[in-house]
């Protein structure tokens, strides 16, 4: 009965939607008030439903189950009315209901829109949709889109949906990002490396794409993912690592490596680590593998330390080392400390107080 109201008298039902709601027995039949009010406003007054729906905040959930009933008849009049709901996320929930119920006059409604940010989110959700039934058949319509930011951003924010048919090709990869401009492929490249969605790709692969990278806090977080994955080729690992150009990253890079690495193998990074020439390279492998060792093997991050060239990183990992191997094997490290050079050994005495 009090759907059949809802549905005949919106607009009384709308103003006691605050009785209907503390009824004992709720609205009855399993059907929600705001569902069938909104139903009925759209029906009746599109124009009011909108006002209704922003003013009371309705869940957004009866909003896709009503605009559903209201697309029936006219999906183009839906998504012209759904482009005003301010709500984003209410907004986006409904387009993907419409791109998968009325899949044809949706295409229809999106092959007459201008390039609004609306019509863009639009054909964005769209093409998501169609991706997961022809990935093949997404991006051909994406190519087809008009050039212009509207296209970049959905080439980013799809590059998950639209790039997974790539399949380890690094070079379809590499050639989808280079289409983009300079200023985007940060964004697209820190979903293809940092996230690890396409670890098939490898690490050389990800290697080659770090030089469309920018600057910045994503090529950083892009760097340690590629690091980690060199754990499983710790040769070629190494070779990338002297082959980045700047220190800082280099550096990075080699505490992600060694870090990685470590825990699958602590005896081949050790000897890996002792064969490298480069000696900023060599310490900051040094001190990430004895931070690895100092809890459960002292004496190894006690011995390693000792290979780091920098003082001040060379006594600091001692200090760290000794402390720990005291705790553990208190008798075995009164040996220990005559094999450091005057200046540790005093550093380490004092610092142990």
């Amino acid at each position: 009965m009090l759907v059949s109201w809802a549905a005949e008298d919106p607009e009384a039902a709308a103003a006691r939607l605050d009785i209907i709601q503390t009824r004992p027995n709720g609205w009855g039949g399993g059907d929600q008030p705001e569902e069938a009010i909104m139903a009925g406003l759209l029906k009746k007054d599109p124009d009011e439903a909108l006002q209704w729906f922003t003013k009371n905040q309705v869940d957004p959930r009866y909003l896709r189950y009503a605009l559903q009933t209201f697309a029936s008849d006219d999906p183009s009049k839906a998504l012209d009315w759904l482009g005003n709901i301010p709500d984003s996320s209410a907004r986006k929930s409904a387009l993907k209901d419409l791109a998968e119920y009325y899949r044809e006059g949706f295409d229809d409604w999106l092959a007459q829109q201008t390039n609004s940010e609306y019509a863009s989110e639009a054909q964005e959700i769209a093409l998501s949709q169609l991706s997961n039934t022809d990935r093949k058949a997404a991006r051909e319509v994406m190519h087809d889109l008009p050039e212009g930011p509207h296209k970049d951003r959905i080439r980013v924010n799809l590059i998950r949906e639209l790039g997974d048919g790539f399949d380890g090709d690094g070079q379809q990869m590499k050639a989808y990002v280079e289409a983009l401009p300079e200023a985007l492929r940060g964004d697209a490249l820190a979903t293809v490396i940092s996230d690890r969605y396409y670890p098939n790709l490898g690490p050389s692969v990800d290697a080659e794409l770090l030089d469309f990278m920018p600057p910045g806090e994503q090529r950083q977080e892009a760097i340690r993912a590629t690091a980690n994955l060199y754990k499983d080729a710790p040769s070629d690992g190494i070779t990338w690592l002297t082959e980045l150009s700047d220190p800082q990253e280099q550096h990075r890079a080699a505490t992600s490596f060694t870090n990685a690495w470590a825990e699958a193998d602590s005896y081949s990074t050790s000897q890996c680590i002792a064969g490298l020439e480069a000696v900023p390279l060599r310490d900051a492998s040094a001190s990430q593998l004895v931070q690895q060792m100092v809890d459960v093997e002292p004496d190894s991050a006690f011995a390693w330390a000792q290979f780091i060239a920098n003082q001040q990183e060379r006594q600091q990992a001692l200090s760290r080392a000794y402390q720990s191997w005291q705790k553990a094997a208190p008798d075995a490290t009164a040996g220990a400390l005559q094999e450091l050079s005057a200046s540790d050994r005093q550093h380490l005495l004092e610092s142990s107080r």
